[in-house]
């Protein structure tokens, strides 16, 4: 009772081609961050289908927010034409019955009163009412909070105001057409901003669209046509031409950087477009629609396909890879996902309230959180799967006032008069304060220790809320420069060392060039993805990529190559490094990686695995076994997937969490001799208080209101205190029971330490060139190195004077390197001379330290497949005997939770 439903299925608004290689659909003007923000996105569709006598106000090819409206294009129909271009019909809805679309059945369509229209779309309640022309424009919009915009129009309905709650306003200026001419943003004190200024030629179509915060850009068209046949950004970095088949539909593109000669071709009576990048044919790409134009299957240039199916209404019901392993979803009666089940058969559950609220999710291992709402929909409490609770508070117009976290700590929240956030007042009690400008942005933060840092906006196409300018509480400022077209131009920091951004067609980075001038250049194919990447000095990392764009190969500064094989969905199944050696990877259905099996150089066919790794997941997909030959590690989970207990090689770990899941105790070898019991304090934020370990005294640790370490003491004597600058830079630190022990501090502009002065070895002192590195170190013993570094900033050179600077004394030394960086020779302090050997992949595997009057030392090391550490060796040679000292490291894994060091060895040789 109470709903009438229309049968038809959504159709796709949008092609799946990348939107911009056609024409620019979504072009963002402006954002304007509010409760309900101005969204200032035009959505541009050749063959937007606005009612026929209908004067848009942006031209025939283009709507906004501002803009949506409900035709009515035959008796008892309804077309409601929405922001991204999509239209969707209802039947009249009659008296209190509403009525709904079953391709969109989370909108609600009413009629409350002659001329007037409801449509709610979730927590949004849109009102249109009707003009002369019988048109139905937006008069308001609102939340269920209260929050909204309400649009003023004058007697023929053209737009001419929106206001909003916040206390922000747009006003708009048309021409005698009732096409938009400008748009200026009104602040709370009255004050205007332009945003926007548009043109149109004769035909009222758009041909210039000014803004003062987003991309400026021109348009021609056909004569004839509302067909687009160019458009370029104001300064003419991007710029693309357009040829139509009879149709109106795009055939090829011609552009001054990326998709330039892309071609399309269409077969209307098999539902097929093919795209051509570039031209070439052994790059096309081919797409499958159904009768509602949804993309049923997409397959690559290497002839790999991704298919869907869509339901009767037109939601995707499965999703199924190149390899045939199928996704599944199935949805609720206003179309929100119920369920997702993964190729695995891994299921997560969802259930939704009637304005779209989430009230439960359950996992694929029956784990349930919960969601608790008010009578506007907004969360008052979540419920994890551990049963801890977190509660919200909130006022009148649903902001959250106050937060109660599972422990009963608590986080308050304060607004001034426009509803912006105005004070944030955490846990501990520490009180963080922001100011805002007339506009709406933030220009001030004060934190809880009372220090305040600035923002500044330039006007400009970075972005209306976009700060331009930092200025840290100690007055230093780093700022930021943006394009005409948008894109960021330049970096400074405090120092006012500048790093430079250029860029290509469609904002693609070409260049980063640093302040003393070197450019580091980035090379890109025709879809914009980086082939090549050229340092300062000339040389170049190649990414080689197959003809359905995944890197096949890369080959690096130095030569070496490394190669990729892939399985038809993309995914790395075999790795082949610069010496031969190889890794093999297999994956379950849902793509988590199950076993890595690596493979020497000496056994090519793969028969003779060095080692296998195997990886086991539990019903939620997350990790609860990891096993090699080395090592087999297990690990078990909570409800909310937060690890509780490891064991490894039968040896296990028990963790317990506080309700935020924070660790709180640690018991090592649980349930064996030996075990021990370590207990972890955390202050109101989550932050380490206290450390105690079995029975020894306990480390505790005072902090700030910042929530930084002042100080950390035990009760058997040890104490360090900091102290640190009003930027958050540690200044002072002591030691000790008397505090004999401690170093000073000191930095400049851009946060690099130029003063390390300690209480038992004297100063340290840096200084910096150009680029930010390090140019000159001196010692308290008289000792100064200085650096020279080539264009790719890796040290090239080494001068070190003073009385410890052996043989080298006030000789600049040269660091041998090569083309990529490694060091083959560099020079100590003291005149040591250090020579480095790397094997085929770029791993160091010998370091030997000569100097005049001693020994020479040698350090050998050992690399497995993976790139792990197993093995450091140390020769000592003496007059009668060589000592070596080694250790194998075995199980060295990757894993989050530690590095596991096997066996120490030692022997002596003769």
């Amino acid at each position: 009772m109470g709903r009438t439903t229309v049968w038809r299925p959504r159709r796709a608004g949008r092609t799946r081609l990348r939107r911009h290689r056609q024409v620019p659909r979504d072009l963002h003007d402006f954002p304007i961050p509010a409760t309900l923000p101005f969204d200032g996105a035009r959505s541009m569709g050749l063959k937007l289908p606005l009612p026929p006598d209908y004067t848009s106000p942006l031209g025939p090819c283009q709507i906004s927010m501002f803009d949506e409206i409900v035709a009515n294009p035959e008796p008892g129909q309804l077309d409601f034409h929405q922001a991204d271009g999509k239209v969707v019909r209802f039947d009249r809805p009659f008296n209190f019955l509403a009525s709904h679309n079953a391709g969109y059945p989370h909108l609600d369509l009413r009629a409350p009163w002659l001329r007037q229209l409801e449509l709610r779309d979730r927590r949004l309640i849109k009102h249109f009412c009707q003009d002369e022309d019988d048109i139905y424009r937006l008069a308001r919009i609102e939340d269920l909070d209260w929050h909204a915009i309400s649009f003023l129009r004058d007697a023929d309905g053209v737009l001419e105001r929106a206001e909003g709650t916040d206390g922000l306003a747009l006003a708009f200026t048309n021409d005698e057409r009732g096409r938009r001419t400008g748009i200026t943003l009104i602040g709370t004190d009255g004050s205007r901003l332009d945003l926007a200024r548009y043109a149109y030629d004769a035909r009222g179509r758009m041909t210039e669209a000014d803004c003062a915060f987003g991309m400026s850009v021109d348009y021609l068209w056909h004569p004839d046509r509302d067909l687009l046949a160019a458009w370029h950004n104001r300064t003419r970095r991007s710029q693309t031409r357009f040829t139509y088949d009879a149709d109106g539909r795009v055939l090829h593109t011609a552009t001054n950087g990326l998709w330039n000669d892309d071609r399309f071709a269409y077969d209307p009576e098999t539902r097929r477009t093919t795209y051509l990048p570039g031209g070439d044919p052994a790059c096309a790409q081919r797409f499958a629609y159904d009768e509602n134009h949804n993309v049923t299957a997409e397959t690559d240039a290497l002839g790999h396909t991704v298919s869907r199916t869509f339901d009767q209404a037109g939601f995707e019901t499965a999703l199924t890879d190149p390899n045939g392993h199928t996704t599944t979803k199935t949805y609720d009666l206003w179309g929100n996902p119920k369920s997702v089940v993964d190729p695995e058969g891994r299921s997560t559950e969802y259930g939704w309230g009637p304005e779209g609220q989430l009230d439960l999710v359950v996992d694929g291992a029956g784990h349930i959180r919960r969601y608790e709402h008010d009578e506007h929909a907004n969360v008052v409490a979540e419920i994890d799967a551990e049963g801890n609770v977190t509660r919200h508070e909130r006022d009148e117009a649903g902001r959250l006032l106050c937060t109660t976290f599972p422990d009963g700590s608590q986080e308050r929240r304060t607004y001034d008069s426009h509803g912006r956030l105005a004070s944030l007042t955490d846990p501990r009690g520490g009180t963080t304060r922001y100011a805002y400008d007339a506009f709406g942005r933030q220009v001030a933060l004060t934190d809880a220790a009372g220090q305040t840092s600035r923002f500044a906006y330039d006007a400009g196409a970075g972005g209306f809320a976009t700060p331009t300018t930092l200025i840290r509480p100690d007055g230093i400022s780093v700022s930021r420069q943006f394009a005409e077209d948008g894109v960021l131009a330049s970096v400074s920091d405090g120092e006012g060392r500048t790093w430079r951004y250029a860029y290509g067609a469609f904002d693609v980075l070409q260049a980063i060039e640093d302040p003393r001038g070197g450019r580091l250049t980035l090379s890109h194919d025709g879809e914009g993805r980086v082939v090549a990447v050229t340092n300062q000095t000339g040389h170049t990392y190649h990414l080689i990529r197959d003809p359905a764009g995944w890197v096949a190969a890369e080959v690096d500064f130095d030569g070496r190559r490394t190669e990729y094989t892939r399985d038809p969905a993309g995914r790395v199944i075999a790795t082949r490094k610069p010496d031969g050696a190889r890794l093999r990877y297999a994956y379950d259905r849902s793509d988590r990686l199950t076993t890595i099996r690596t493979h020497a150089a000496d056994d090519p066919e793969g028969a003779r695995p060095r080692d296998e790794t195997h990886l086991r997941y539990d019903g939620r997909g997350l990790l609860v076994e990891a096993s090699s030959r080395a090592a087999r590690v297990v690990l078990e989970r909570d409800g909310n997937g937060r690890i509780v207990s490891e064991t490894t090689n039968g040896r296990r770990v028990e963790s317990r969490l506080d309700g935020l899941g924070r660790r709180i105790e640690r018991r090592i070898g649980a349930g064996q001799p030996g075990a021990s019991l370590v207990r972890i304090g955390r202050d109101p934020l989550g932050a380490l208080a206290s450390l105690a370990i079995d029975d020894h005294a306990p480390l505790m640790v005072s902090r700030d209101p910042l929530g930084r370490e002042t100080r950390r003491a035990s009760s058997k004597g040890f104490v360090l205190e900091q102290a640190f600058d009003p930027v958050g830079q540690l200044t002072r630190q002591r030691s000790g029971r008397e505090g004999q022990a401690g170093r000073a501090y000191a930095w400049d502009k851009a946060g690099d330490p130029t003063l390390i002065d300690d209480a038992l070895f004297g100063p340290a002192r840096y200084c910096y060139d150009g680029n930010g590195q390090v140019a000159q170190a001196s010692f308290c013993e008289g000792l100064t190195e200085e650096f020279d570094y080539h264009a790719a900033k890796n040290v090239v050179g080494v001068l070190a004077e003073g009385p410890e600077a052996g043989e080298i004394l006030g000789a600049l030394r040269r660091v041998e390197a090569t083309s990529g960086g490694a060091v083959r020779v560099g020079h100590g302090p003291h005149g040591e001379q250090v020579a480095l050997t790397h094997d085929a992949c770029g791993r160091m595997t010998e370091r030997r330290v000569e100097r005049r009057g001693f020994q020479p030392k040698t350090w050998r090391y050992g690399w497995a497949v993976q790139d792990r550490l197993v093995r450091c060796e140390r020769s000592c040679p003496w007059a009668w005997c060589s000592l070596v000292r080694a250790t194998t490291i075995t199980g060295l894994g990757r894993d989050d939770q530690a590095a596991r060091v096997g066996r120490l060895t030692r022997g002596i040789t003769a």
